[in-house]
């Protein structure tokens, strides 16, 4: 093999790698670009007074509100609309600025890392995962 030949083929091969990065670096973005860069995130919830702080979680078919006391208590609200309710009692402690609620067990229920707030909403991350709007009733 010839030097002029082995430059085209490493050449060739090279371009392959390259397509095949960029292809990658493409594929992440759009699968990891619907969620947040969490780690750049400048939000906390200890910059936000939850002492008589009421959310309810935006969805058509969710009922899911949280009434958070100083007392570091929270009466949660669960269900579905036009279904049945149910209202625990839990606890909630904040932990590297990441909302923490506590069932009776001493278990998380639900992790809420803040995401964007403006004056009627917040958007947070849940324990799932997923990102979800919640609307502030009251604060």
């Amino acid at each position: 093999m010839d030097g002029k030949h082995f430059f085209l083929e490493s050449k060739s091969k090279m371009i392959e790698c390259i397509k095949t990065l960029l292809l990658s670096c493409m594929l992440n973005v759009v699968l990891c670009g619907c969620i947040s860069n969490t780690d750049n995130i400048k939000l906390s919830w200890s910059k936000i007074d939850l002492s008589n702080f009421t959310i309810r979680l935006n969805d058509p078919i969710i009922e899911e509100w949280y009434k958070f006391n100083r007392n570091k208590l929270v009466s949660v609200t669960l269900g579905t609309k036009d279904g049945e309710l149910m209202g625990p009692l839990y606890s909630w402690k904040l932990k590297s600025g990441v909302l923490f609620i506590i069932d009776d067990d001493g278990e998380i229920f639900e992790k809420l890392t803040l995401i964007d707030k403006n004056q009627n909403s917040l958007i947070v991350l849940n324990k799932s995962g997923k990102k979800v709007r919640f609307d502030i009733l009251n604060n």
